[in-house]
């Protein structure tokens, strides 16, 4: 399991790490249930100090509570789309805390599977390497390793997680060899948490490594010169400043942090702790439900928030505490951590009480990992693999610090209570299970069906869709992505039944989402789509309803206001339509697009100056870009300037148009068309067959040049 959950991923997914690695996670958690019920069997099951037995069960009870009264219940149980931290997977989680924290383990047998644990994180941290010095085959979408974790954030917290162990091991060996095996995966974890450049899981580590060698050093100080002492603290303080230091460098959006356009990965996360913390008054009691914080955030983001993370809904805080509290509200904050305090208490106390050297220092190692984890979590989240490796250290740990084994009998009462509630328990896991293989089938359809041409490819990508909805078990995001599909498919082919069958989708969708505000902006561009096409006449009262839906639900997003200002622009009001747009451009300066519907909307309404002017501010920013759009603007730009009479002004632009896309036939015809107008009948008739020369079938270039031929042949 240890193995499998840090190693595997497919790339044929959209979703290429959570997936594979959650169902491993509850394929073997039956497993482990079943070799649980033998232990239980054998009377090697004792049962969990009542402290940590009766907060672990009072979490438990509660996350079930906030989950009754989610905002979106269905995302509460199953997890937002592609993190999956929701009721039945962290209940999963809890379920192998139990096993492992009340199974009869040797305190060899704990160490055997540790050390299975940080084998498995070598061969992660070597592939972190290779990705660092840049000889990785696989291309990827970040800059910083992230190994076969996925993220490289949760990869340095998975890391992190074991460098105390790996610490702990090399203190205690004795021999040369050993001790130069434990050096070197010591140093490979080390250097692979480095390669992620990720602060908070870093400085957690330091600090886990820290404690151990201070606790180490002070329970070993008459065995140690004083000044060997010193000399260690000496280097380990400038070596944390320097290695901070160094992941400052590494990260170019630290350099700036104080500038308004600085960091804004520092701003989101600023802004993500201001929408929880207004989650956390709203909704103080239950919480708003687990990972339900995605679901709401759209009534919480702010303004500013439009202009560094556009057209993102975040599905973490990045603060599990706050996130914690965002989700399950102050009674879940206050028993999860009352649960974590149980068991670091648990764990101390034995740390106090062993007189054994070897027993005592690997305590020190699961405190220390512990607590690592629990300093990354203010910056952290949480991550299917991450948590599945937490929650064993939690359970191992207990089960290691417990006195010694005394045989225990359990009356035939509690046996059967416990058979049946493993048994029942590892029912539910495999029907999960059962769901996550079935949503493997979907994500790979689904990413398939997206890498295919909607004009060349349509049956195998309507296919794809088809057999990705009936493995999706009603999940809105994927009925989202078929309804795109479909859309895309309308936009090429004006088929009427696309548009149906997309509409269909997209409010499918919306029903089983109502909180997704993309699902109602794609709804309604399809019907802007459909207008313009005259496939319909008029706007549906479904579309147009859905527009101060998205407006009220999300008054923060500069996407929803351009939606509903195409729309009415595709109507032809274009009174209404302005306003909406400008809102937009308030929300989002810098989208060149919305400034190019400005345009279109200033033009239909007789403001030529008002046109010109959005045209140019739009064509600045999308040359900028590299957006392909400016070639259509640099068109309706120089022909606003034609419309206006000012025809010097076109051909200077047209000019310019032609020295970047010399091979666009379209300037050169508006070229000769400003020409014309100024009477430069030889400027205009070698722009027109400079057209006709690129495109044949231009009819304009064609008539242009028929006129001026004309001219000439009058003078």
């Amino acid at each position: 399991m240890f193995f499998l959950v840090a190693l595997v991923f497919n790339t044929r997914l959209d979703i290429q790490f959570t997936l594979p690695k959650l169902v491993i996670i509850q394929a073997f958690a039956p497993i482990l249930a079943g070799f649980w019920v033998l232990r239980l069997a054998r009377n090697e099951v004792r049962p969990l100090p009542v402290v940590v037995f009766a907060a672990g069960i009072a979490l438990s009870v509660w996350w079930v509570i906030s989950s009754v009264f989610a905002v979106h219940p269905p995302t509460a149980l199953n997890g937002a789309h592609g993190r999956y931290n929701g009721l039945w997977n962290q209940e999963t989680f809890f379920f192998l805390f139990l096993i492992d924290a009340s199974s009869q383990f040797e305190r060899t047998g704990i160490e055997r599977l540790i050390k299975l644990l940080l084998a498995a994180l070598v061969p992660v941290s070597l592939y972190a390497l290779v990705q660092y010095v840049g000889w990785d085959p696989l291309p990827w979408r970040v800059d910083r390793s992230a190994s076969t974790i996925g993220n490289p954030v949760i990869l340095a917290a998975t890391l992190g997680l074991g460098l105390p162990f790996a610490l702990v091991f090399l203190m205690l060996t004795r021999r040369r060899a050993e001790r130069f095996v434990w050096g070197a995966i010591l140093l490979i974890l080390l250097l692979a948490a480095m390669t992620t450049r990720s602060r908070g899981p870093l400085i957690a580590s330091s600090l886990a490594l820290l404690l151990i060698l201070g606790i180490v050093a002070w329970e070993t100080r008459e065995r140690l010169n004083r000044w060997v002492i010193a000399a260690v603290f000496a280097a380990a303080v400038p070596g944390l400043v320097l290695g901070y230091r160094q992941v400052i460098r590494g990260r170019p959006d630290l350099q700036t942090v104080t500038s308004q356009e600085a960091d804004p990965a520092i701003r989101d996360r600023l802004n993500t702790f201001a929408a929880a913390t207004q989650m956390v008054r709203d909704h103080p009691l239950t919480g708003v439900g687990l990972e339900n914080f995605s679901v709401l955030y759209p009534r919480y983001r702010s303004a500013e928030s439009e202009q560094f993370t556009p057209d993102e809904l975040p599905t973490m805080v990045h603060n599990g505490y706050l996130q914690a509290a965002a989700t399950t509200g102050i009674p879940g904050l206050f028993l999860y951590l009352l649960f974590l305090w149980s068991v670091l208490l648990f764990l101390w106390k034995a740390y106090r009480r062993l007189a054994d050297t070897r027993a005592r220092w690997l305590v020190l190692a699961f405190l220390a990992s512990i607590s690592g984890y629990l300093i990354q979590d203010l910056s952290g989240w949480l991550e299917i693999s991450l948590s599945a490796f937490f929650w064993i250290i939690l359970g191992l740990g207990v089960a290691l610090c417990r006195d010694q084994p005394v045989a225990r009998v359990y009356s035939r009462r509690v046996r059967l209570t416990a058979y049946a509630t493993a048994g029942v328990c590892s029912i539910v896991v495999v029907w999960l299970a059962v769901r996550s293989v079935a949503m493997i089938r979907a994500d790979a359809l689904a990413a398939h069906a997206q890498k295919l041409s909607v004009k060349d490819d349509w049956p195998s990508i309507e296919t794809d869709i088809s057999e990705a909805l009936k493995y999706s078990s009603g999940d809105a995001v994927y009925l989202d992505k078929a309804g795109l599909r479909y859309s895309d498919r309308y936009g090429t082919s004006s088929e009427r039944d696309t548009y149906e069958r997309g509409a269909f989708l997209l409010e499918e969708a919306h029903r089983l989402d109502p909180f997704n505000p993309y699902f109602l902006i794609h709804r309604v561009a399809l019907e802007t789509t459909a207008l313009q096409k005259a496939t319909i006449k008029r706007a549906s009262r479904t579309a147009s309803d859905m527009i101060p839906i998205v407006l009220a639900m999300d008054r923060n997003n500069a996407a929803g206001y351009a939606s509903a200002a195409q729309l009415k622009w595709a109507e032809g009001k274009f009174g209404e339509a302005l306003p909406l747009i400008e809102r937009g451009i308030a929300l989002r300066p810098m989208q060149g697009r919305f400034r190019v519907l400005e345009g279109d909307i200033r033009r239909a309404l007789n403001d030529g100056s008002g046109a010109i002017d959005a045209y140019r501010r739009g064509l600045a920013l999308l040359l900028d870009s590299g957006d392909p759009e400016s070639i259509a603007t640099d068109h309706k730009l120089i022909v606003m300037f034609a419309q206006a009479g000012s025809y010097q002004a076109a051909v200077d632009e047209a000019q310019r148009l032609i020295a970047r896309a010399p091979a666009d036939a379209m300037a050169y015809t508006l070229l000769g068309i400003a020409h014309h107008a100024m009477n430069n009948l030889g400027a205009a008739r070698q722009a027109f067959a400079s057209a006709l020369q690129l495109n044949p079938a231009d009819e304009n270039a064609k008539q242009g040049l028929q006129q001026v031929e004309e001219q000439f042949s009058k003078n």
